[in-house]
């Protein structure tokens, strides 16, 4: 059984070892107030333009997450990877990309000014917002209990994984061409799995405070007028309760290994299927695959001829790098140069890769 403090420890190290160099010091300068003051910008810059957008979503979400953090006396640097994360989402812009790749920036490439986008992620955080319980009530529960507490740090860990998730969706230049199309797949996959854990999270909370308070009607309840028999049934009372409390957090930990792991199985099992959907889609005809294979035969005399494409840096960028600095390669030259013999190697040179 792992402790809280290991659970957020451990959450933290993984959030910082995914973010690029110098935006995790970013965050830990973000505050509760600059959030605020990020959010009040966004209601003025968008009054001026007549599209106001239902801000307080996000609202529910920073309440709930700020009570949250008081209570579970989360520090500076565990909430700033939140609220850090939230403010740069809000106002994400797209980099100034290097001069052989033709970009026009615009100030509609701003997520604050995305409608679309920005609906969509405040209505994620909404949804967090309302299954995020109030902790007030487990106060006395952790105090008395301080095992409980590692219910709230699963909830810590499962908020930093949807933060990792909404950040990933908007590295590389081109976010805005892809950020549509992959939130349609996270949100209708990965992110259920969230609030379902989220659920239970609530649910084990539930389960405990009902199981401590009828322990406390029992203790209270209880009369003897023999101290020695009093003793006795407390501490008896005392090693049933606390095994009872064992029980509960270890069928509750059991259920979440068991809810992440079929999670795991099923986003494996639904990028296998979009995999095999797109490979159908671009598949060759058989015609295709029997000229390619006259075309390779014809190559294969000539060992080394387009090597010279996969050491060029712009073309190393695009295959090795997660996310590459671009998602299009493109080769330009005049008509009959060959431009359609090149990019055949980086596609084999990538498959054989795959396959080592």
């Amino acid at each position: 059984m792992y402790s809280a403090a290991d659970v957020i420890k451990s959450s933290l190290d993984q959030f910082r070892e995914l973010q690029p160099p110098g935006l995790f010091e970013k965050f830990l300068q973000t505050r509760l107030h600059d959030l605020k003051i990020k959010i009040l910008e966004i209601q003025t810059s968008q009054d001026r333009r007549k599209s106001l957008t239902d801000l307080s979503r996000i609202i529910s979400f920073i309440v709930a997450f700020d009570g949250f953090a008081e209570t579970f006396r989360l520090t500076p640097e565990q909430t700033a990877c939140v609220w850090g994360s939230v403010k740069y989402v809000l106002h994400v812009r797209l980099p100034r990309i290097p001069n052989q790749f033709t970009v026009h920036l615009t100030e509609r490439q701003v997520v604050k000014d995305d409608v679309k986008a920005l609906d969509e992620i405040l209505q994620s955080y909404r949804g967090l917002g309302t299954r995020l319980p109030s902790v007030k009530p487990y106060i006395t529960l952790m105090t008395e209990k301080p095992e409980v507490s590692i219910c709230l740090a699963y909830m810590y860990q499962d908020l930093l994984q949807f933060q990792k998730s909404l950040l990933k969706l908007f590295t590389g230049h081109d976010w805005k061409q892809t950020f549509h199309t992959n939130w349609r797949y996270y949100h209708q996959d990965s992110f259920q799995d969230i609030l379902k854990s989220f659920d239970q999270h609530r649910k084990a909370l539930e389960d405990l405070l009902q199981a401590h308070h009828y322990q406390k009607a029992n203790e209270h309840y209880q009369v003897s007028s023999d101290m020695s028999r009093r003793l006795n049934n407390h501490l008896q009372n005392y090693q049933n309760d606390r095994q009872d409390l064992e029980m509960h957090i270890r069928r509750y930990e059991e259920d979440r290994e068991k809810l992440l792991s079929d999670a795991a199985k099923q986003e494996r099992y639904r990028e296998e299927q979009r995999f095999a959907a797109f490979r159908k889609w671009v598949s060759a005809t058989s015609l295709q695959s029997r000229f390619h294979t006259d075309f390779a035969s014809t190559r294969a005399e000539f060992p080394g001829t387009t090597d010279w494409i996969v050491k060029d840096g712009v073309v190393e960028n695009w295959i090795h790098e997660e996310p590459p600095e671009t998602s299009i390669l493109c080769l330009s030259g005049k008509k009959g140069a060959g431009q359609s013999s090149p990019p055949r190697w980086p596609i084999r040179h990538y498959t054989l890769m795959d396959h080592c």
